[in-house]
């Protein structure tokens, strides 16, 4: 009832309400709740009465009028800087009695590169570019998914090599990267025993968190894998504090000698797991002498995994006296979405990257997340948020819907925007409004050969996503839940003698989702310089796809010959 304020003035009364009754003991917490749940309750009633008196045009309108106005209310200028400050003042407070000294200073070296890369984007009188980001996933959601192969391109078996031949590779490599995929998510248990991993197999058991600030290594086992005939060595990915404080710090730091650069966090925690790994590889391979050395992870742990590798095949000299004779040259490597870790890729040798294998699950962001990316999809925010045009077209293109002209010609400026940042990152240089550049970082990769996982069936995003959401489930229980729903449709895939029968021609689809009711999936071997350029959110599910449970799913879909 204050048609005259400004959404500035009403969100100063809003703080300063707030603030009075904070200060004052104000209202309880559940007193707050219940408030909280009464008005969204009144403002339900109030959607559904305005509907039914005014018709759903003029709700529509009125809905576009209130969203133009939250967008703004969220864009006004200082917004940012409060946010930073409320963060520096409370999360310091609330971290410090947890975290070490070091842990302290990585976690702030991390956040101040961040903060550079967003910086220098920021345009005066301007916030948070809400509205263009929302547009800017839009416009995404548009385009072909980056590392997916042309729709037309065709889609070989039988045996491959790097840089060309076919698109799939033989049965042994990736059936025993499937194994020890699955092994890369039983390492996320409690402990080992809750890993399935037999006691009396064990050499090194670092798998239950430790307790206390300074447990910055990443937890890890190393065990004897008789099913393969493996000394496996499996890293865990992020999943505590210490975790996602070494994947923070992303900053580039001298490795291997000198050899090259390497993410910092991963690095490091690589090079304090070492000695405790030769210990446990020296009595393992003592008593199994035959078995092969294979490292593999999933995320934080395939990124730590992959350095690991390249620093047990730099030390062999050192090492070789404490290893059986060949050891580090048949040793073996498999990451499943790994970030990239190293730089330059001219650095390393033929020898050194041998059996290196990384797999990338369709949108999965995590292997595409560099300092370089983030700043391209900041820069392409920043192109979208300076095209001509009015907020209101704006918020009215980001849940109009398709086809609508209006609609498609903000988009349409969207993905002009797009190409243009796309364009001028190619030279190494984003242009700002004004003047000025922001020079572009180097670039970073994933090291050896690097796999991408996608779904065979042409369907478009949007239709895929909520299909991808409802596959994505964890526990075996959820899995079979989901399985029933699906039940006619896997027993058509089952009897269908080839898989490709389901497509009508290459990388194509006949079948719906809700038709189908299975999601088959391809591989492909990609070049470590795409996935280096590959945008980090490229579709609505760029989470999900990074579960460890959604690459289990896409092995299991592969579309392979049976002896796999």
């Amino acid at each position: 009832p204050n048609p005259k304020g400004t959404p500035q003035t009403l969100s100063a009364t809003l703080a300063a309400r707030v603030r009075t009754e904070g200060e004052a003991g104000g209202m309880g917490a559940w007193r707050a709740l219940a408030l909280g749940a009464a008005a969204a309750a009144a403002v339900g009633v109030a959607v559904a009465m305005f509907r039914f008196r005014y018709g759903q045009r003029a709700m529509d309108e009125t809905v576009e009028a209130v969203v133009t106005k939250v967008f703004k209310a969220l864009q006004f200028e200082g917004t940012t800087a409060t946010l930073e400050q409320a963060v520096d003042r409370g999360v310091w407070r609330l971290l410090r009695p947890i975290i070490s000294e070091q842990m302290e200073e990585n976690l702030r070296e991390g956040l101040a590169i961040y903060g550079q890369i967003f910086d220098a984007y920021k345009q005066p009188g301007k916030g948070l570019p809400i509205s263009a980001g929302a547009l800017y996933r839009r416009a995404t959601l548009r385009r072909r998914n980056f590392l997916d192969p042309p729709p037309d391109a065709p889609y070989l078996r039988g045996a491959g090599s790097a840089g060309g031949g076919a698109n799939i590779y033989d049965d042994e490599l990736l059936a025993r990267a499937q194994h020890f995929l699955e092994l890369s998510e039983e390492i996320y248990a409690d402990d080992a025993d809750a890993a399935n991993i037999n006691a009396r197999d064990i050499y090194l058991d670092r798998v239950e968190d430790e307790k206390g600030p300074d447990k910055i290594l990443p937890r890890h086992a190393v065990f004897a894998d008789h099913l393969t005939r493996s000394i496996a060595v499996v890293v865990r990915g992020t999943a505590s504090l210490s975790d996602a404080i070494l994947d923070l710090n992303a900053s580039p730091v001298a490795a291997l000698g000198g050899r090259g650069k390497s993410h910092k966090g991963i690095n490091n925690g690589a090079e304090i797991m070492l000695p405790h790994l030769l210990d446990a590889l020296e009595a393992a391979t003592t008593a199994h002498p035959d078995y092969t050395i294979v490292v593999t992870g999933h995320s934080l742990g395939a990124g730590t995994a992959l350095m690991l590798t390249l620093m047990l095949r730099n030390g062999k000299a050192e090492f070789k006296k404490r290893l059986p004779r060949g050891a580090l040259d048949k040793l073996e490597c498999y990451a499943f979405a790994p970030p990239p870790v190293w730089r330059p890729l001219d650095a390393l040798t033929s020898s050194d990257l041998a059996n290196v294998y990384s797999f990338a699950h369709n949108t999965d962001l995590i292997p595409r997340c560099s300092l370089r990316a983030l700043q391209l999809l900041a820069a392409r925010i920043y192109y979208i948020e300076n095209i001509d045009v009015p907020e209101s077209k704006r918020i009215k293109a980001v849940i109009g819907p398709d086809g609508e002209p209006e609609v498609e010609s903000v988009l349409a400026a969207a993905e002009t925007a797009l190409s243009a940042a796309d364009a001028d990152a190619a030279d190494g240089a984003i242009d700002l409004v004004g003047d000025g550049t922001v020079q572009l970082r180097e670039r970073m990769y994933i090291p050896g050969r690097v796999f991408h996982l996608y779904p065979a069936a042409a369907w478009n995003k949007s239709a895929r996503a909520g299909f991808a959401r409802r596959m994505s489930i964890a526990s075996e229980e959820g899995a079979e839940d989901a399985g029933r729903e699906d039940d006619g449709a896997m027993k058509k895939v089952l009897e269908t003698p080839h898989l490709a029968t389901l497509t009508a021609g290459p990388h194509s689809a006949t079948l719906s989702p809700e038709d189908a009711g299975i999601d088959t999936y391809r591989i492909h071997e990609i070049g470590a310089e795409a996935i280096a350029d590959a945008p980090i959110i490229d579709s609505d599910w760029f989470v999900v796809d990074h579960d460890t449970a959604a690459y289990v799913r896409a092995f299991r879909r592969l579309e392979m010959p049976e002896k796999l």
